[in-house]
């Protein structure tokens, strides 16, 4: 029970998940020089952040279904 109506009617998606997170860089990823070694550094660096948006989505999503489930 969110905000006093059920998540299944409020469409499927929470806010924050919609939201464009910001890329996090660390120093040591932005000073590669090599151009190979920089498209590897970027790719790993959003493979990460990804993830991490992954789990948070995915934390959110099983919080609400469990929240939708008591409230019926």
């Amino acid at each position: 029970m969110f905000g006093g109506r059920c998540v299944c009617e409020r469409g499927r998606e929470p806010e924050a998940a919609r939201k464009p997170r910001p890329t996090h860089e660390s120093a040591q990823e932005r000073e590669v020089t090599s151009g190979l070694e920089l498209s590897h550094a970027r790719r790993r660096a959003r493979r990460r952040q990804l993830s991490a948006v992954y789990n948070v989505h995915a934390v959110m999503m099983r919080r609400e279904r469990r929240a939708c489930e008591h409230s019926h």
